[in-house]
């Protein structure tokens, strides 16, 4: 990685994903390099989105990054493949800039939408993702804000160092770990998360989909609500190594279909 640096606390101040987005784009934008975040707690009303070539350092259980407490509602019209605007019957607690999941009762994992409201016209809201399936409402369509506390979808050349993930789980609803976790990667490629801790997430502590060399070195993840760590659907090559899992409601390692040449110990 390039030698670019920049600190949240010093360099940019604020107390929530603002203001850790702004770091990570900051540097991404420079080819790369490092964004240190200083001791504190961080509310998260969206997810951190990880850039490709940008490492992040905390200061271990000093860092923490806690999600926001969940609001919640059932969709006013059906939501159709493709489309990126919902209709929410309650407006009150969504703004700009917040991370949501669309789904309903058939959604299953890999069809829920998550995604960040990018604008707002009275109980109409746009977000940034296409629907992954159609959403009716007689199927109990809804919209929550339920996201990945940090994520990376496309990423390559990133890693995530020493740092905790608090998941405010008595708060928020379920998320499935196909489409999220306190840290969840998407068709990354290597990248590394290193002596992070992730607790209380309403869903899995860490997990990556479709990912290729992925390292999970000396982490630990407990007390979520599903899975410890979710090595996931056809991710290849990946690494784990000295990780602790306890207290899950789920296995504390489990291997989904076809991960395969993995090193576990």
């Amino acid at each position: 990685m390039r030698k670019i640096s920049i600190t949240v606390g010093t360099d940019i101040v604020g107390s929530d994903n603002r203001a850790l987005q702004a770091a990570v784009d900051y540097v991404a934008g420079l080819g790369g390099g490092t964004v240190y975040i200083g001791p504190g707690t961080y509310l998260m009303n969206d997810s951190l989105h990880l850039r490709s070539n940008v490492e992040l350092i905390g200061h271990g259980d000093s860092t923490i990054l806690r999600k926001s407490d969940g609001v919640k509602s059932i969709l006013a019209t059906d939501g159709d493949y493709g489309q990126e605007e919902i209709t929410s019957v309650e407006t009150s607690g969504f703004e700009v800039g917040m991370g949501v999941t669309i789904a309903d009762n058939n959604s299953g994992g890999f069809h829920t939408t998550v995604a960040t409201i990018v604008s707002r016209e009275g109980d109409n809201f746009a977000i940034t993702k296409p629907l992954n399936a159609d959403c009716m409402v007689n199927h109990g369509a809804s919209v929550k804000n339920t996201f990945p506390v940090i994520s990376g979808y496309y990423i390559e050349n990133a890693s995530i160092n020493n740092l905790a993930i608090d998941g405010n789980r008595d708060k928020n609803d379920h998320l499935n770990g196909c489409r999220g976790a306190g840290i969840f990667l998407y068709r990354a490629m290597k990248t590394q998360i290193k002596e992070c801790i992730i607790h209380d997430y309403n869903g899995d502590g860490i997990s990556f989909q479709q990912s290729s060399n992925i390292t999970v070195e000396g982490c630990i993840s407990h007390s979520n609500s599903s899975l410890g760590f979710h090595p996931g659907s056809g991710s290849q090559r990946p690494v784990m190594k000295e990780n602790l899992g306890y207290n899950n409601d789920g296995d504390g390692l489990f291997l989904c279909w076809r991960v395969r040449y993995g090193l576990f110990e």
